[in-house]
C-alpha cells in the first residue's frame, strides 16, 4: 500500500511537472511568433529607412556628378545653386536620421510632430526640382506649377517634405 501511494504521489508530481512543461511550451509558441512578427516589422521598417535615405542620397551624387562633369560649362551662379539644392537635400536627410534615431520615442508613445507654418509651394518645388534629373534619365519630364508662390501650410514641414518625397519618387 505504501509502494501504490508513492507510485500515486509521483505520478501526481509528473502529471503536474507535465502540466507546466506544456504550459512553457505554448508560451515560447507564443512569444516565438511574436519574435517572428517583430524581426518581419523591423525588416520592414529598415525597406522603408533605405528608400526614405536612398532617394535624397541619389541627388545628392548626381548633383556631384554634374558638377565634376560640368564644371567647366556652369556659371558660378549655376554652381552655387547645384550646391545649395545638394545642402538642403542634405539637411533633409539630417532630419530623416534625425526622426529615426527618435523610434524610441514612437515606441514609448512620446513622438510628437512639431507643427509650424511654412511655405508649401517652396517644399513642393524643391522635392521636384531634387527629381528633375533622375527624371530626365529616364525621359520622364517632372513640371511643377502652382496657382500662388504663398500657399502656406501648418504641419510638421519634415514629415511633410518625407511624404512629398516618397509620393514623387514613388510616381
Amino acid at each position: 500500500q505504501k509502494v501504490m501511494s508513492s507510485l500515486d504521489s509521483v505520478t501526481s508530481q509528473l502529471g503536474s511537472a507535465f502540466q507546466m512543461l506544456e504550459n512553457q511550451n505554448e508560451r515560447l509558441v507564443s512569444v516565438n511568433e511574436n519574435l517572428v512578427e517583430l524581426n518581419n516589422e523591423k525588416n520592414e521598417f529598415l525597406g522603408i529607412v533605405a528608400h526614405d535615405l536612398k532617394n535624397p542620397l541619389a541627388s545628392i551624387l548626381l548633383g556631384i556628378e554634374m558638377l565634376q562633369r560640368y564644371q567647366d560649362r556652369m556659371t558660378s551662379d549655376q554652381q552655387a545653386k547645384r550646391l545649395g539644392d545638394m545642402r538642403t537635400t542634405s539637411r533633409r536627410m539630417q532630419a530623416i536620421i534625425t526622426n529615426l534615431l527618435d523610434v524610441n520615442a514612437v515606441d514609448t508613445g512620446k513622438f510628437t510632430l512639431t507643427p509650424s507654418e511654412f511655405n508649401f509651394s517652396d517644399a513642393v518645388r524643391a522635392v521636384v526640382e531634387d527629381y528633375v534629373e533622375r527624371a530626365k534619365e529616364k525621359n520622364i519630364t517632372l513640371n511643377f506649377e502652382a496657382e500662388s508662390s504663398d500657399i502656406i501650410a501648418f504641419a510638421d514641414n519634415n514629415a511633410t517634405v518625407q511624404i512629398l518625397d516618397n509620393l514623387v519618387s514613388n510616381a
